[in-house]
């Protein structure tokens, strides 16, 4: 059963017992990934996430650990309230024997940068946005020493990189197509599947990425 469905008995109790009586609850856009819910119960109001379906369980956690890590950043990021994983889940769609993880966090006001400058018909309004909140650069740089700011085929091979994998072998591949003079595009799309392969090999799965990379370098 979906959470949007409203199911509350099938909440975990930590989850229940955090938020209190619950007085309303909103349900915003649904992304891929997770289903949120936003609500207000008698301890304050709170964004409850959860995903049963793998690999999406795992993003969960580590989203849970990086708003974690921001926290005292500076930057305007949620606090987590609890973070849990179950080892068999309330969705019928999860796979056996997987896991079902839940975030609750705080919900903070107001709307993401990219949706107000998606939605702002000024273009001087959208331009005094970017200059007070953008480019945010926030792609982490696997490059040692790192670069003022991750170049954009850099970007795009991590992405590739680190699918169904830690970040920390995504980032070796990296920096292995870096030394092979490989992060470029021109130079990706010139170069043989078998001289990526090798060199993204700690990224996992390499021959299915060599070939998403050189797709991409192709266009």
């Amino acid at each position: 059963m979906s959470m949007n469905s409203l199911d509350l008995h099938a909440w975990p109790e930590p989850v229940k017992e955090l938020i209190g009586p619950i007085r309303r609850i909103e349900i915003p856009g649904q992304g891929a990934t997770s289903e949120v819910v936003i609500v207000q119960g008698d301890h304050g109001e709170f964004v409850v996430k959860r995903a049963a379906q793998p690999p999406f369980d795992q993003w969960l956690r580590r989203e849970s650990q990086v708003l974690a890590a921001l926290r005292g950043s500076g930057l305007a990021v949620p606090e987590v309230y609890l973070y849990l994983e179950q080892g068999t889940g309330t969705n019928g769609n999860q796979r056996a024997g997987g896991r079902c993880a839940w975030l609750v966090m705080q919900r903070l006001p107001g709307l993401p940068l990219r949706s107000r400058l998606r939605d702002e018909p000024d273009p001087a309004v959208r331009r005094r946005l970017l200059e007070a909140f953008g480019p945010r650069h926030w792609w982490p740089s696997a490059l040692e020493p790192p670069p003022a700011k991750a170049q954009p085929f850099e970007m795009i091979a991590g992405a590739i990189l680190v699918q169904n994998v830690a970040w920390s072998n995504a980032a070796k591949a990296v920096r292995a197509l870096a030394e092979a003079g490989l992060l470029d595009v021109a130079a990706m799309d010139a170069a043989p599947a078998e001289a990526v392969e090798p060199l993204i090999r700690p990224a996992a799965y390499f021959r299915q990425k060599a070939q998403r990379l050189k797709g991409f370098a192709a266009h």
